[in-house]
């Protein structure tokens, strides 16, 4: 379990570090203006004739990059493996509850036919590659244990302060490329934007409140400097959702009631100033821009076939993207 962890906390770190250290000048910064000024990853509409792809990887990245990018697919397959091996000799457990499991498997394999039917094998083995994390998931259900749960925390909490520290050195010496109003250079750490960290922040103090020991005031501490230092508006708001259940769940039972209502309405009140208190003033237009493509969708009136199902798996992802615009250049 201990070397799990490791691995885990490896992952976290690895997977962004060649960024974080463009992005810091750490080393030449060539390759981190590549990544400002990147192909356009919008394609055409792949529902294509089965499509001839060249593809340089898996990773929409610099060459440079892939070997810290991978560590983070190599921990997904060591976990899945582990837990197969350690769930091979349990006896299964039928219950009700695998209902929507089973009905989330029948959708994916149906997809996964689909894809492989209409683009090859190449582009159903990309859409794979996220529905590899979910299945990790599915299969660690083992691993909920309140003791693995305390060493998963003692181990994240230990990544997000070395997160911490790179995240200073960033701030300081880091090329400015997201921004408010108020805070110049929003730190991102070795995540892919700032709002990554600081919701990992937030969801770190969430699960070390729950299962560990680690002192709270600690963890608090942790949770508002990476607020703070990535300009988070989603963060900011899963800070103050735990702030008030924490105050709830502490307050004498008369006062519960009191305190939850009071938690609604300061909620309320934030997510009204929002906006000035990240100093983003356009925040609120983030929220439509997460609407919109449904309701796009829905205008498009698709059939039920592709409601249920899709058009496959790996249309739309980063690689299939990649290597249309390649084959189009060719």
């Amino acid at each position: 379990m201990h070397a799990l962890f490791c691995l885990l906390v490896a992952a976290i770190l690895a997977n962004g570090l060649y960024f974080w250290l463009q992005k810091s000048q750490v080393i030449p910064s060539s390759t981190y203006l590549d990544y400002r000024h990147a192909v356009e990853l919008a394609a055409n509409d792949p529902g294509m004739e089965q499509p001839k792809l060249i593809l340089d990887g898996f990773y929409v990245v610099p060459k440079e990059w892939i070997l810290t990018k991978l560590l983070k697919d190599i921990f997904i397959i060591v976990f899945g493996i582990a837990s197969i091996l350690y769930l091979r000799h349990s006896k299964p457990i039928i219950s009700t509850a695998l209902v929507l499991p089973a009905l989330l498997g029948l959708s994916i394999t149906a997809a996964f036919l689909q894809s492989l039917y209409l683009y090859g094998p190449l582009v159903t083995i990309a859409g794979l590659r996220p529905i590899a994390y979910l299945v990790a998931g599915m299969l660690g259900a083992w691993a909920i244990r309140r003791r693995s749960m305390e060493l998963l925390c003692h181990y994240l909490v230990a990544a997000l302060i070395i997160e911490l520290i790179f995240a200073l050195y960033e701030y300081r010496y880091g090329i400015p490329l997201f921004s408010t109003a108020r805070l110049a250079n929003r730190i991102n750490g070795t995540f892919s934007f700032p709002a990554s960290l600081g919701i990992f922040a937030v969801t770190v103090c969430v699960f070390a409140f729950t299962f560990s020991s680690v002192n709270k005031l600690l963890l608090l501490s942790l949770a508002i400097a990476f607020v703070y230092l990535t300009g988070s508006a989603t963060a900011l708001v899963i800070l103050a959702a735990l702030l008030a259940m924490w105050a709830a769940h502490s307050a004498p039972d008369r006062w519960k009631m009191a305190v939850r209502l009071t938690s609604y309405g300061m909620i309320a009140v934030m997510l009204l100033a929002l906006p000035k208190m990240v100093a983003r003033y356009d925040i609120l237009n983030s929220l439509w821009g997460r609407i919109e493509p449904a309701t796009d969708y829905i205008e498009h009136r698709p059939s039920y076939v592709q409601v249920l199902f899709g058009k496959g798996l790996g249309i739309g992802s980063n690689i299939v993207n990649s290597a249309i615009k390649q084959s189009e250049a060719v």
